[in-house]
């Protein structure tokens, strides 16, 4: 399964239950593996959001961006 199934599946089951899920920032020096493991690959899954923009304008965070699609 992949990550981001694996990451709606977790969602879908916090829904379920009640529970909010709260996204937090973890600095890269304590988080260092994680950082550097983001930053191997790109997968199909990885891209922008050029099209929810022009269908819905920008939004003011991009919680699912990555290092190479942050903007």
């Amino acid at each position: 399964m992949q990550g981001h199934a694996v990451a709606k599946d977790i969602w879908q089951w916090c829904v379920a239950k009640g529970i909010l899920l709260i996204s937090s920032y973890i600095n890269t020096k304590d988080n260092f593996v994680t950082d550097a493991l983001s930053l191997c690959n790109a997968d199909e899954h990885d891209f922008n959001l050029d099209k929810i923009e022009n269908k819905f304008g920008r939004p003011k965070f991009d919680l699912f961006a990555s290092y190479m699609t942050r903007k």
